[in-house]
Formats: C-alpha cells, sequence, structure tokens
C-alpha cells in the first residue's frame, strides 16, 4: 500500500510540474520605457538580505512584484524580477544570505494580492511610482 501513495504523490507532483508555465525568456521589453520599474523591488532585496526579520520584507518584495506585474504585464515582470534576484544574489554573500532567507522564511506564509497588497502598493505607488518614460523624439529633435 505504501508503493502505491509513493506513486500516486509523484504522478501528482509531475502533474502539477508539466502544467506550470515556462517562465518567460528573451530581453525585457520594457527597458527603455520603464527602464526604473525594478528599482524598488532592487532596494528591497538588497535589504532583506540584512535584515533581522527577513519575512516582513518578503511581503513587501511578494507585493512589489504584484505591482510590477499590473505595470508591465505578467511575463515581462516575471523576467525583469528574476534578472534582479539573479543580480542581488550573484555574489557568494549574496547566496549565503538567501540561504538564511530561505531558512528563516520556511513554515511561514505571506498574502500576495488581497488588501495588503493593495495598501502596501498604494504607498508604494505614492513613494515610487512605477512611470514610463517618453521615448518619443521632441519635434526637431534629431540627435536620437
Amino acid at each position: 500500500m505504501n508503493n502505491c501513495r509513493v506513486v500516486v504523490l509523484a504522478v501528482c507532483c509531475s502533474a502539477v510540474v508539466a502544467c506550470a508555465e515556462p517562465l518567460p525568456k528573451g530581453p525585457a521589453k520594457t527597458l527603455k520605457t520603464y527602464p526604473h520599474a525594478t528599482d524598488r523591488l532592487t532596494r528591497l532585496l538588497a535589504r532583506q538580505l540584512t535584515d533581522s526579520v527577513p519575512l516582513g520584507v518578503q511581503q513587501l518584495v511578494i507585493c512589489e512584484e504584484a505591482r510590477l506585474a499590473d505595470a508591465l504585464g505578467t511575463d515581462e515582470a516575471m523576467l525583469r524580477a528574476r534578472r534582479v534576484h539573479d543580480s542581488v544574489y550573484a555574489s557568494p554573500a549574496g547566496k549565503a544570505a538567501w540561504q538564511r532567507i530561505r531558512s528563516a522564511l520556511s513554515g511561514h506564509s505571506v498574502e500576495f494580492m488581497g488588501p495588503l497588497c493593495d495598501s502596501l502598493n498604494v504607498i508604494a505607488d505614492r513613494e515610487d511610482p512605477i512611470v514610463k518614460v517618453d521615448t518619443a523624439k521632441p519635434p526637431g529633435d534629431t540627435t536620437r
């Protein structure tokens, strides 16, 4: 009977993994129009590296990533956020800090979407809005 449970569990896990959408690949399409969109995320992740209570910062990170998805679209936000994560955790110290953070977060949950993120993202929009940069040439400008 135990072997059956293992097989059923393996099949269920495989089905979930097989149904998951692949992560987006390729260059980010919004770097020119939203060059500073991930600045806040970068600062939050850097803060989390040294914060004594990383769970609180993780909540801010999750809500910020949802805010990026609202502004840039899900695939673009995932692509840009993954690059920020990769750059913040690139160093050996960053990788070690990430392991410490993962251990601290183990067994805890954070809200994504919903009233808490709505409130945190209203504050983020006020303090650090995701602003589109006008990339059009002004009349008579021949320098670009």
